[in-house]
């Protein structure tokens, strides 16, 4: 979803789910819990995120696009809605509490003038999840957007759910 922008639609995409995801934060729905969450680990990127990351700007590259900088308080927003999602176990780019990808961000204190979001669920790797991305002409335009100057990542993920991981990555470009 594209905010400040004409959005397009953003269909989900689901692929298989691997019996290890590579996850940083779990939600157990038979506890009703989330079990480890960014705010119980250091701010660093996780592997996994900057793996994410270095696909995407590949692809930038490859386009002749700079690289997208990571911006901590994009990747809390991000990690906020992968672990609603994997809690509700749902796939939207609205939140449980109603909130869009803009609202997220500047809860964050990212005052924007360009926010977009990708969502994902299922893809079991940081390369399964940019392919399905770059697959999808919505998603492939967020990532691929001049607009956007700095990124965010993270993913969730939901025993016994039915996509099993949740990802979001934010891209965007502040005031």
């Amino acid at each position: 979803m594209r905010v400040g922008l004409p959005a397009l639609a953003c269909a989900a995409s689901l692929a298989a789910v691997a019996a290890s995801p590579p996850a940083w934060a779990e939600y157990d729905g038979a506890r009703s819990q989330v079990v480890e969450s960014r705010t119980t680990r250091p701010l660093a990127i996780a592997p996994v995120e900057q793996e994410v990351i270095d696909i995407i700007n590949g692809e930038r590259s490859r386009q002749g696009l700079p690289p997208l900088t990571p911006d901590p308080r994009l990747a809390d927003a991000a990690a906020s809605h992968s672990i609603d999602m994997a809690g509700g176990d749902f796939l939207a780019h609205r939140g449980s509490d109603g909130s869009g990808p803009d609202e997220r961000v500047a809860r964050e204190g990212y005052r924007w003038r360009y926010v977009a979001e990708n969502i994902g669920c299922g893809q079991d790797t940081p390369r399964r999840i940019v392919a399905s991305w770059m697959s999808s002409a919505g998603h492939r335009e967020n990532m691929l957007s001049a607009d956007a100057v700095d990124i965010g990542v993270a993913l969730a993920t939901r025993r016994g759910g039915g996509c099993g991981i949740f990802w979001t990555a934010l891209f965007a470009h502040e005031d």
